[in-house]
């Protein structure tokens, strides 16, 4: 239905233009600091000025350590002239640098504190596994300067609180390919499971090196037993604030809009310049096409977005809540043009949460194998669940069922020093852009007679999904540890949702639209319903023809007391989005991780809709995730004798 808005807009499309604007915003962001990010989004803002959009404008929001957006608390902001490590002992290599921020600015930890003007000078003290407590037992660090292979944000406030002066790391997530590069650390809170640094944390200094080089000074410190460094960090911390950077394309009815979003202010070229530049050059080709007449002007606005990762997502959603809900479907664009060769990564098409089902991920999908799959074969994409990063957005809560695409699993080169523009494929920059292009201009201009599309392929998608979950009920049923219950639980789930995402097209439409295909939507939905108690149906005849009880395991005593409790339990949600845990004392946190990127609590809190008690929204989330969440409960009692969300007797 779409193919001929597809290949025009794919004719117009430039990798090499899209390439272009990928260089300009990395060489800004590779600096990481909140200058350069206001600098970053002028540039993005006048970018979109210059291809024809309208409401370009740049927001501010708090970057003060202590505001909230949604459970978040805001992070200082933070500027980064220079900072230097040098060898002062062995004297022999006195003067010999191993760091320095202004030829390698990743190799900063993000939101280090200034030192004296004339630095530092201290030991170097090995510490292994830093991040655990009795790794420091007889190990005095006070005064000293911890050097470690742990990533420093685990170990950062176990290392502050005994006095340390700096952290040293040679973390890589893949050190045996990544000899020589070195991590960017961009989390410097002391929760080993906060992200920015807050007004009340500690203001130590943090170095990443490469495992070569962290090789070699431990094999200075067991030739010479000890090894003195002077450090010398030039930074600030301060009240700043966040930029975020957005304009629209206009449509005939402005009051709803289309998105598209993705990160920018990071250092990778991939992650997430690439994303940036997607939204550059869909922006410049549906403006030009839009202008000449080559494509009607679509019935809704499309807007772009520009964003600190999750932190101001959260508060331009807060501040522009009536906004969001006006959103009809979002795009969410991160580290998506890597070489698959050198990267070791495919790409993820990553669906909304269940608890936000949506037409967009049968639309996408058919999308995908019109662009990608004709244009590369050995291309690698892949249909995936929902994973949390500015798609976030998809909480019901916030609004617009969005659509991510990332690498998948995590790029090599992820958050490194190898994370360069000679590691994008422009071919594939050229060919995401199409596709983003495209999903923001077809459903913009949908109408009824789309809607009856979107549905079908909804339908069809989901039938196929069904069938697969059926399968696999069938394969655990007749495995050594059969359990019908569970299995008839989850087919009936799939049925439910590919219904409501059947369901979900009623959202682009008046109510006379609405009217005028409701039986066809009705027909569609139902028949998924009907299709998945058939489905139950033949798996339980299957199974008893087989010979194997349709009973459950029996349950244990401490889940059934958890399920009780749960069924009497209604969650209350007091902010969107996910779960940090900022606010909770320090020394719950070793119990209680912060829960900020955890899959489990965010699939639970996105079902919570004030009305469902907590033992339904945990059988939805576990649906979703194909496994059994009750002990989430003790986790949701945590939640609220914390504050962080209400809990009421069911009625």
């Amino acid at each position: 239905m779409f193919r001929d808005v597809v290949e025009r807009i794919g004719a117009e499309v430039s990798g090499r233009l899209a390439f272009q604007e990928l260089k300009a915003v990395h060489e800004i962001d590779r600096w990481f600091t909140f200058s350069a990010f206001a600098e970053s989004a002028a540039h993005i803002a006048a970018r979109w000025q210059h291809c024809g959009l309208e409401q370009v404008e740049v927001e501010s929001f708090a970057a003060d350590g202590r505001s909230k957006a949604g459970s978040w608390t805001m992070p200082l902001a933070w500027d980064a002239r220079d900072a230097v490590l040098t060898i002062e002992e062995p004297v022999h290599l006195a003067g010999t640098v191993i760091a320095r921020y202004r030829e390698t600015p990743s190799s900063l930890a993000m939101w280090s504190g200034p030192t004296p003007e004339e630095g530092v000078v201290a030991d170097l003290v090995w510490i292994e596994d830093a991040d655990r407590s009795r790794s420091y037992a007889r190990r005095d660090v006070k005064g000293r300067i911890v050097f470690t292979s742990t990533r420093p944000v685990f170990m950062k406030g176990q290392a502050s609180a005994r006095g340390a002066l700096g952290v040293v790391s040679d973390f890589v997530p893949h050190p045996p390919e990544l000899q020589d590069e070195n991590f960017w650390m961009n989390a410097w809170s002391d929760n080993p499971g906060g992200w920015g640094l807050h007004a009340g944390d500690s203001r130590i200094f943090g170095f990443n090196i490469s495992p070569r080089k962290g090789a070699w000074l431990r094999e200075l410190i067991r030739a010479h037993g000890r090894v003195r460094v002077r450090a010398v960090v030039d930074t600030s911390l301060y009240e700043g604030s966040i930029p975020t950077a957005t304009a629209v394309i206009r449509g005939a009815t402005p009051d709803e809009e289309v998105l598209i979003l993705g990160h920018a202010f990071e250092q990778g070229a991939n992650d997430n310049s690439s994303g940036v530049a997607v939204m550059l050059e869909a922006a410049r080709v549906l403006s030009k096409l839009i202008a000449a007449g080559e494509l009607p002007r679509p019935q809704r606005s499309i807007r772009f977005l520009a964003v600190s990762e999750c932190y101001s997502t959260f508060a331009y959603c807060e501040k522009h809540a009536d906004r969001m809900r006006s959103t009809l479907a979002a795009l969410c664009v991160d580290s998506v043009a890597h070489r698959q060769d050198l990267c070791r990564a495919g790409l993820g098409v990553h669906h909304p949460p269940d608890a936000n089902a949506s037409f967009t991920s049968a639309f996408s999908e058919r999308l995908a194998e019109w662009i990608f799959t004709p244009w590369r074969p050995t291309h690698h994409w892949k249909m995936l669940p929902y994973v949390t990063t500015d798609n976030v957005v998809a909480d019901p809560m916030i609004g617009p069922p969005t659509m991510l695409l990332t690498a998948f699993p995590s790029d090599l080169y992820w958050h490194t020093t190898g994370d360069t523009p000679e590691k994008v494929d422009v071919d594939a920059l050229e060919k995401v852009a199409q596709f983003a292009a495209s999903y923001l201009y077809v459903i913009a201009d949908a109408g009824s007679l789309h809607a009856l599309y979107f549905g079908g392929l909804a339908a069809a998608r989901a039938k196929s999904r069904l069938a697969a979950a059926t399968a696999r009920a069938l394969e655990q049923c007749t495995s050594a540890q059969p359990d019908f219950p569970a299995a008839q639980q989850g087919v009936l789930y799939r049925a439910q949702v590919g219904a409501a995402e059947v369901e979900s097209v009623r959202s682009m439409l008046t109510h006379r639209q609405v009217h005028s295909i409701a039986g066809e939507l009705a027909e569609m939905a139902g028949e998924l319903i009907d299709a998945g108690a058939k489905s139950v149906a033949l798996l339980e005849k299957i199974l008893c023809g087989c010979g194997v009880g349709l009973e459950g395991p029996a349950m244990s005593v401490r889940s059934r007391r958890l399920v009780s409790r749960a069924e009497r339990l209604v969650p209350i949600r007091k902010y969107i989005g996910t779960m940090a845990y900022d606010s909770v004392d320090a020394e719950k946190l070793s119990r209680h991780p912060d829960m900020r990127w955890d899959e489990a609590v965010t699939a639970a809190l996105f079902w919570c809709d004030g009305r469902r008690t907590l033992d339904e929204v945990l059988k939805l989330a576990g649906g979703e995730l194909t496994r059994d969440l009750t002990a989430l409960v003790e986790e949701f009692d945590f939640l609220a004798a914390e504050g962080l969300i209400e809990m009421r007797e069911s009625s």
